[in-house]
């Protein structure tokens, strides 16, 4: 088990926002937690207009979140990276360290 030093440093030694990193992750998490259930409404019930809104609403925040993050941090996932010049993927710390 880590100790609370060795568990920061996951959590962003080189930025200078880590709570709000580790805060604007966790909304990203529970916004894919809750569009991965409603892809599984949606699979049982395609023709449910409701369901299918509120796809669309959780998706547009999840991207505007995910390009916030992006924006700040770098990339969630490795294809979240928009950089011509360098692989800025492995440049840490890993989302799921955060």
């Amino acid at each position: 088990m880590m100790n609370n030093r060795q568990n920061s440093c996951y959590r962003g030694c080189n930025s200078n926002g880590g709570s709000n990193q580790a805060s604007l992750m966790r909304k990203i998490q529970e916004i894919d937690f809750s569009l991965y259930e409603t892809v599984l409404y949606l699979d049982a019930y395609p023709r449910c207009r409701a369901a299918l809104n509120y796809y669309h609403s959780l998706k547009k925040t999840r991207d505007a979140l995910a390009a916030e993050y992006e924006n700040a941090y770098g990339p969630i996932t490795a294809f979240g990276n928009t950089s011509q010049g360098s692989w800025d993927w492995v440049n840490g710390p890993w989302p799921w360290h955060i």
